[in-house]
């Protein structure tokens, strides 16, 4: 497992609800973002005109999930010719908060494109 640092007060830590003082991992915060992002899904209200979503389906027999992902994401040019890719939240009332000193995502959704392509990079190395 790759190692993970949340931000300070973050919603979501990585850490395992089986050894919570225990370390972090990429890993369960990857997991844990997807998971807070459908219960927000499930309780909040879409903003209109939104296709955004997020399914996941765990088959517990083979620690296994399915994850349909699909969110609306904008790419601006910075100065230098990079690019970013910036995702807006589609629901109402999300409270996620990404915490001092780790990631600076400013909506779930942001947490979880990031989230998604850092824990890709790694299977990549």
């Amino acid at each position: 497992m790759a190692d993970h640092t949340s931000g300070s007060g973050a919603s979501v830590s990585g850490t395992s609800h089986a050894n919570p003082t225990g370390p972090a991992s990429k890993e369960r915060y990857v997991y844990g973002i997807l998971a807070l992002l459908e219960q927000e899904e499930n309780n909040l209200t879409r903003v209109a005109e939104r296709t955004d979503r997020i399914t996941i389906t765990a088959n517990l027999s083979t620690k296994t999930a399915a994850i349909d992902l699909l969110l609306n994401v904008t790419a601006s040019n910075a100065v230098g010719g990079s690019t970013s890719y910036n995702a807006t939240h589609y629901l109402t009332g999300s409270t996620f908060t990404s915490g001092t000193g780790g990631s600076s995502a400013p909506n779930l959704a942001q947490a979880a494109m990031e989230a998604v392509i850092a824990l890709k990079l790694i299977e990549t190395r």
